[in-house]
Formats: structure tokens, C-alpha cells, sequence
């Protein structure tokens, strides 16, 4: 169930009901908010409206990030997929090629580039059109529990071993490891669950 609240008066306006598990990944866009939940599905909300326009089964695991970009609906899930779903078309499956089938705790876009963060501790990187991932960045030796990217080039990485990576993406290779990080924030007491 998704609240959506009056931000001047903080009192419930409507509720959107209809996931069949606790709602784990949100992404607004002006007037439709798109959802993912544990039962694997994703909901597109009319939020003028206050209704569900479409249910789209994509995971057999809980979602774990939901984002809308250039007319696709991109999710991630604990099944260790990434799901790019285009209006009118198709949806592709971008399974994380590892024996372990790594569950995808983030994805992020940049430049026609798809970045997940894995529980594995690695960050893979993908083109849109491809199936196997072009870079993989052994990153940290716990789960990557976020990531964010920004104009300069550089991902973040938040782990479960309570510090931020940050790598340069303008360097192609298909392997970097923790040597080729520019810096380190450490000092967290606790895992980074989230960067803003």
C-alpha cells in the first residue's frame, strides 16, 4: 500500500493498494508514480486519477529499485536480474552472468549505461542493447547496498562494510579492482544503505 500525503497539511490524501507485499522501490515521474514490491511485480499509478494503469509481473524475487528513463521502466531484484521494460515492446531480461546469479540491490543509468550494485560486493556495468555486463568493479567485500552517479563521470559505491567508493567511469576496463578506486570515505559505523 503506498500513502500519498498532503506535504502542507501532512494528512492523508489516497491510498494506492494493490501490491501483494511490502512496497520496496518507488520512482515518481510528474504525475504517474511507478512501484515495485516484494511480490516481484511493478505498478504503474495514475496519481491524478488514484489508479493502478498496469501490473507487470517482471521478477520471481522482491524489487529493489524502480527507475523510469527515456520511455523504459528499468527494476532490479533479489533474483539477481535487471528488467528493462519498453512501452509497446517486449521486456529484456539482464541476468548478472555470475555463477551465483548475485541478488541486485541498486541500479543506476548514466549515458546509456546501466549500473547495479550486487550483494556479491561487485558493481557491474552494462550498455542497454547488450546482455553481458562490459565492466565489472570489484568493489567492496560486502553487499553494495547503493549507488549514485553524477555529471562527472565518477559512481559512488554504499556497502554493508560501512564505507563509499567512489570510481572514475571514464576509465574502460573490463575488471577494476579496489586499486583503482579514487577515494574512500570511511567512518560509518554501520552499512551506507543510501546516497543522495
Amino acid at each position: 500500500t503506498i500513502t500519498i500525503l498532503d506535504t502542507k497539511g501532512v494528512e492523508e490524501m489516497k491510498t494506492l493498494a494493490g501490491h501483494r507485499g511490502a512496497v520496496t522501490a518507488i520512482f515518481p515521474d510528474e504525475n504517474t508514480l511507478y512501484t515495485g514490491a516484494r511480490d516481484g511485480v511493478i505498478r504503474v499509478w495514475d496519481l491524478r486519477m488514484h489508479k493502478c494503469l498496469k501490473k507487470i509481473k517482471v521478477h520471481t524475487d522482491p524489487i529493489t529499485s524502480i527507475h523510469y528513463l527515456n520511455g523504459s521502466i528499468i527494476t532490479s531484484s533479489w533474483d539477481g536480474c535487471i528488467y528493462i521494460h519498453k512501452e509497446g515492446e517486449e521486456g529484456k531480461r539482464l541476468s548478472m552472468a555470475t555463477p551465483s546469479s548475485a541478488p541486485v540491490l541498486d541500479v543506476q543509468c548514466l549515458a546509456g549505461t546501466m549500473y547495479a550494485g550486487c550483494r556479491d560486493g561487485r558493481a557491474r556495468a552494462w550498455l542497454a542493447d547488450q546482455d553481458k555486463p562490459i565492466c565489472t568493479y570489484i568493489a567492496h567485500n560486502a553487499p553494495i547496498q547503493a549507488l549514485l552517479l553524477d555529471e562527472e563521470a565518477r559512481m559512488y559505491t554504499g556497502s554493508d562494510d560501512n564505507s563509499i567508493r567512489v570510481w572514475d567511469l571514464k576509465v574502460p576496463k573490463r575488471v577494476v579492482d579496489t586499486e583503482s578506486c579514487v577515494y574512500v570515505f570511511e567512518g560509518h559505523t554501520d552499512g551506507v544503505l543510501c546516497l543522495a
